[in-house]
């Protein structure tokens, strides 16, 4: 159940408040996107960053910087440019692209709106095709812009990266064509104000959901989604050298028994030369006790600005660290369909 947004005086905020109040926020929040993507020195787009966020909340105390920050996230997890950012936050009414990215921005899901349905759709139409329930868990929840500048969360450029890859797949396997049907799981969100995890547990975990003997409605219909699931994918940074402390919450927000005998891999980044190698070992280590064993192929993006593009583009096609993951890809698809296939038979243990 959604939070009730109240006013200054306390009282419940109408429907045409609400728009105006949301209305101010996408406002600024493009502000500050055109301040990260204009290319000004780090040094300067912090400090005019700081003043516009002073700005905006002398002028309406009501607005947070994280609220702004968090716009400003989901408009880079959409991969789109400066251009399609402000169709999205200060729209022009009589524009057709304008109402497009409108209605896919006011989408409201626990999960982000999955798109590929046109895609699945054609392919579908044939008898030979084979989709996997591919759920994504995304291990930053990085909402603040370093003092320096640059991203929000970098991990964003893999992100786009590693979705638009499983959009345009089409791989053959026995005789099949392999498609995925992503569900995302992003910590931002599920342990963000009203998320599915937020109220009643938290990111520190207070009430793990496998100790309960109900969840509420929305826990549940994560916990539904994760034991759907065909396949799994982490896409994580390196925090000291080990797991980040909002991936393994929420996965470890789940028991076991929903993850078990089926595969996961593992894609990794940082922005120095390791690529995050040292957190895909302890994440791993997590995936075979949730008992989603990793496939042995991983990968690892190192300098991840200097290779991947705000929309996940490469900036070099033919960089050799891009072919890590279709190699993970085959191993995670082959594993997948022969889980998949062992479960329909004889279950699971």
């Amino acid at each position: 159940m959604s939070k009730r947004q109240h006013n200054p005086d306390g009282e419940v905020l109408t429907a045409e408040q609400k728009r105006a109040r949301k209305k101010v926020v996408d406002e600024f929040a493009f502000k500050l996107l055109e301040l990260q993507m204009e290319g000004e020195e780090r040094s300067q787009t912090y400090g005019h960053a700081k003043e516009l966020v002073q700005e905006a909340q002398s002028q309406h105390p009501w607005i947070t910087r994280v609220g702004l920050y968090n716009r400003i996230a989901y408009i880079k997890r959409q991969g789109l440019s400066l251009e399609e950012a402000r169709d999205v936050l200060v729209p022009d009414p009589v524009s057709q692209i304008t109402n497009d990215a409108i209605r896919q921005y006011s989408t409201s899901a626990i999960t982000e709106p999955n798109p590929f349905e046109a895609k699945r759709a054609r392919l579908l139409m044939s008898t030979n095709v084979r989709t996997l329930k591919t759920a994504i868990f995304y291990g930053s929840a990085k909402a603040v812009t370093p003092p320096w500048g640059g991203d929000t969360r970098i991990g964003d450029r893999v992100y786009n990266w590693v979705t638009r890859t499983l959009s345009e797949r089409e791989a053959q396997l026995g005789g099949e064509t392999i498609i995925h049907d992503v569900t995302i799981f992003d910590p931002l969100i599920i342990f963000g104000r009203g998320g599915a995890l937020s109220e009643f547990s938290g990111a520190e975990m207070r009430s793990p959901t496998f100790m309960m003997r109900e969840m509420p409605p929305r826990a549940q219909e994560l916990a539904t989604k994760i034991a759907e699931a065909d396949c799994y994918i982490i896409i994580s940074p390196e925090y000291n050298h080990v797991v980040p402390p909002a991936l393994s919450s929420l996965m470890g927000h789940f028991g076991g028994s929903l993850y078990k005998c089926k595969p996961s891999g593992i894609v990794t980044y940082s922005i120095g030369p390791w690529g995050g190698m040292r957190a895909a070992m302890s994440i791993s280590t997590m995936c075979h006790e949730l008992g989603c064993l990793p496939v042995s192929a991983m990968c690892g993006i190192p300098t991840v600005a200097d290779i991947l593009k705000i929309d996940g583009t490469p900036v070099n096609r033919n960089n050799r660290m891009l072919k890590q993951l279709p190699n993970m890809l085959e191993q995670l698809e082959w594993m997948a369909v022969a889980m998949k296939n062992q479960r329909d038979t004889v279950g699971t243990f």
